[in-house]
């Protein structure tokens, strides 16, 4: 049977990327986007719940199953950043005249 999920989404899934998203959500308290606290004790779609979060995404050749790539952050810090490599150049906001 064919894996009929996005190229990006592939390895989110299964044994491997449970035990490893456990060890990311276990190793800390603190969220990497905000520096605040996260809560264990709410649903996992609030806000302040843990999540992994991808440094540098799937879409852009992050590793679904590498540690080293997944950092704890809030659920609502997760999703408010989106999918945005961290390897990108900052925008120019003006030009040296």
């Amino acid at each position: 049977m064919a894996d009929k999920r996005p190229a990006h989404r592939k390895g989110t899934t299964g044994r491997v990327w449970r035990r490893v998203r456990n060890k990311v959500i276990n190793s800390t308290d603190i969220c990497w986007i905000c520096g605040k606290q996260v809560r264990r004790d709410v649903p996992p779609t609030h806000p302040l719940a843990p999540t992994a979060d991808h440094t540098l995404d799937l879409q852009y050749g992050g590793s679904a199953q590498d540690a080293r790539n997944l950092r704890l952050a809030h659920f609502g810090c997760n999703s408010r950043r989106g999918a945005q490599s961290k390897r990108r150049t900052p925008q120019r906001k003006s030009w040296d005249w």
